[in-house]
Parts: C-alpha cells; sequence; structure tokens
C-alpha cells in the first residue's frame, strides 16, 4: 500500500504483529452462492477478483466470484478471529481497533501472511465495521485501503460500491458517480461478471441527480428485472428503490409502494440491508397513512403503534444498517408522539437522545436535536 491513511496504524505494530500466527487445525469454510446454493466442508485458498479458489475432498475447484454471496471461514489469523470474536460481542471500536493493527502491520511490511484472502477480508470488516457505526469518513478510508491492497480480491467491487454509497448519502452526487465510473472502467478491464455491472447501474440510478423519480423508478425496474434470480440480492436492493420512488416527491402513491415492500419482506433471499429498507419503507407508508386517518378525525393509535412495530424491526434486528436504522428509531420517536400519552412521548424522547448519542453526525439526530428542543 501507500503511506498509511489511518492514523491509529501508526502505532508500535512489531509486537503485536508478531503474534499474527495461524492457530489451531484446520476446519472446513463454508461459501453461500447467490442462487442460494451452499458449499459445505471445503477449504478457501483464494479469493480473486474473477474467481474464488477452493479445496473440497483434495481436489482444487474454483467458482465465479461475482457469485458468491458469502463465506464463512473456520480458520482464521490470530488477530482477525479476535477482531471477529470482539466485533460479536458487541464491542465494535474494539475490532476496529485490532483489525487496523492487523492491517497496518501488514501494510507497513511488519509481518506476512499466508492466507491470501485475510488482508482484503480485514479491509472489508473495517469497511462495514464503520459503516455500522455511521463514520463514513472511516469508510472511505478503509474502502480506499482495500482498493489500494486488493485489486486481485473479490471484495475490490464492493469498496467501490461502499465508497460510492457514503458519497451519495452526505451530498457529494458528483463525486459518488465518478467513484462508480471507476468501478465501470475496473468491470470492462477484468471483464468481471454480470453481477457487477448490474451493482453499477443500480448505484449510478441511485445516484444521480438528473433523474427524477419516475426516471429512477424505470431504471431500477429495469435491473431489477435483469437480475432476476440470478442476482436476487441485486433485484430485491433494486426493489427497495422503486418501492422508494412511489412516495418520492409531491406525488405519493403509498399503495404501490406497500405492495413492493412486502413483496420484499416476504422474499427468503432478501439480505439485511434490503429487509432494512423494506422494513423502514413499510413503516413509512403506515405512518402516512395514521397520520391521514388523524386528520380524519379516526382512531389512528392502532396504526401508528403498526409504524412503530415496523421501523422498530430495524432498530432491534439491523443494527449494522445505519443508513436505515438512523431513520428508523427517529421516526418510531416521532409516531410515538402522536399517540399523545405521557409513556409515549418518554419513549419517544429516549429514542431521539439515542440517535443523537449514535449517529450524532446524521441527518437524523439534528432533526432529533430539534424534536428535543435543542
Amino acid at each position: 500500500m501507500q503511506a498509511l491513511q489511518y492514523h491509529r496504524l501508526f502505532l508500535p505494530l512489531a509486537p503485536l504483529v508478531a503474534v499474527v500466527l495461524l492457530a489451531g487445525r484446520a476446519f472446513p469454510d463454508t461459501i453461500t452462492l447467490a442462487d442460494g446454493k451452499v458449499l459445505e466442508n471445503v477449504t478457501v485458498v483464494t479469493e480473486g477478483l474473477k474467481e474464488l479458489t477452493y479445496k473440497q475432498d483434495g481436489k482444487s475447484k474454483t467458482v465465479a466470484s461475482d457469485t458468491v454471496v458469502a463465506v464463512e471461514f473456520k480458520k482464521k489469523p490470530k488477530l482477525v478471529d479476535q477482531a471477529d470474536t470482539t466485533a460479536r460481542e458487541g464491542d465494535i471500536p474494539g475490532a476496529i481497533g485490532i483489525f487496523e493493527t492487523y492491517v497496518g502491520g501488514l501494510i507497513n511490511g511488519n509481518g506476512k501472511e499466508s492466507m491470501q484472502w485475510a488482508l482484503p477480508y480485514a479491509l472489508q470488516r473495517l469497511v462495514d465495521l464503520n459503516g455500522s457505526l455511521g463514520d463514513g469518513e472511516a469508510v472511505l478510508e478503509a474502502a480506499d485501503l482495500l482498493i489500494a491492497n486488493g485489486k486481485d480480491s473479490r471484495y475490490l467491487p464492493g469498496a467501490y460500491l461502499s465508497k460510492a454509497t457514503v458519497l451519495y448519502d452526505t451530498k457529494r452526487q458528483k463525486e459518488a458517480l465518478a467513484v462508480i465510473g471507476e468501478l465501470r472502467k475496473v468491470i470492462e478491464t477484468q471483464t468481471l461478471g454480470r453481477r457487477w455491472e448490474l451493482e453499477a447501474d443500480l448505484a449510478a440510478a441511485l445516484s444521480d441527480p438528473a433523474l427524477g423519480a419516475a426516471k429512477r423508478r424505470a431504471k431500477v425496474i429495469e435491473i431489477s428485472g435483469a437480475a432476476g434470480k440470478d442476482y436476487p440480492m441485486v433485484a430485491n436492493r433494486a426493489k427497495v428503490a422503486e418501492g422508494e420512488s412511489y412516495i418520492e416527491g409531491e406525488t405519493k402513491e403509498f399503495g404501490k409502494a406497500m405492495a413492493v415492500f412486502q413483496q420484499i419482506v416476504g422474499d427468503p433471499t432478501s439480505d439485511a440491508a434490503t429487509l432494512a429498507g423494506a422494513y423502514v419503507g413499510l413503516g413509512d407508508c403506515v405512518f402516512a397513512k395514521a397520520i391521514e386517518m388523524q386528520k380524519a378525525n379516526k382512531d389512528a393509535n392502532p396504526t401508528f403503534l403498526e409504524a412503530v412495530e415496523s421501523y422498530m424491526r430495524v432498530v432491534v434486528l439491523f443494527p449494522e444498517q445505519v443508513r436505515y436504522r438512523s431513520k428508523a428509531m427517529f421516526l418510531s420517536g416521532r409516531a410515538l408522539e402522536f399517540l399523545g400519552d405521557d409513556t409515549s412521548r418518554g419513549r419517544a424522547r429516549g429514542l431521539y437522545r439515542s440517535v443523537m448519542r449514535e449517529y450524532k453526525e446524521s441527518t437524523w439526530a439534528e432533526e432529533a436535536r430539534k424534536q428535543l428542543g435543542g
């Protein structure tokens, strides 16, 4: 890598990196593919940009990298295993620190790693974990490290997409489109699989400020159809964007949006990010219905509670989906306030404080501050 971009990586690393030894006997890995197939009792050798190589029953085999959804490694470098364990225990900052120590040692030449996949994997985990904290700038730094040090890794396209998402979410659409352009060059020059073309198309459709709701909807519907059953997670993410497009702008079509979101939550191939988006979308539709009922002097309390339930699914079940969880946390509070009783208002204030504490740099933290009178 070039000069390190994480200041915390410039720590005295040699003693720590010296313990990055592979511990324990070999255990089988598990590979999950986009079509739902699971390859068990395998040992992953390399996670290349085009192919993942693994051994099974003593034979070397390959699978196209763009068809791989996830890999569960049973044997990891010691610090990587420690970092993942720390993350599972809920100490995300601690896990980030351990991953940074591991990554910094290798990039600075203070150690060697026999597992080809381990460094890109650790960098991808830094992208994910920083994202779970809502630290967009740290995500950008980790993604840049991955792009610089994982040029032949299956995690490379995802790094570009993570950058584009952060840039889009922080109103830097032109920069997001430029990053997607860089990804397209990689796809073209490396002749990558169809999945990445679809991912780039979807990212561009979501990032382009020139597209209105109708044009964006047409594009994402086209992408969803092209992804189909071959790449169901891409298809479902495009469907989330379709549902969201129905409730953008002045003309809102909540019925159509709800039908799309309900389809997504009923699809077993939907991943965490897709489900979080769909449940927030359902909450938005139900919340809007409750407000209309209240305006018509109808009993809207059960409907407000239904919206709260949908939002709170995201808060409780998808803690790493920051871009949806922060919104869900705030809007749960708003829906509770409409109930009008002291207990609900108290719960709402608690949620606002949680948004401000956990996502203090987000738009929703600012909205929560306003609701609290700050």
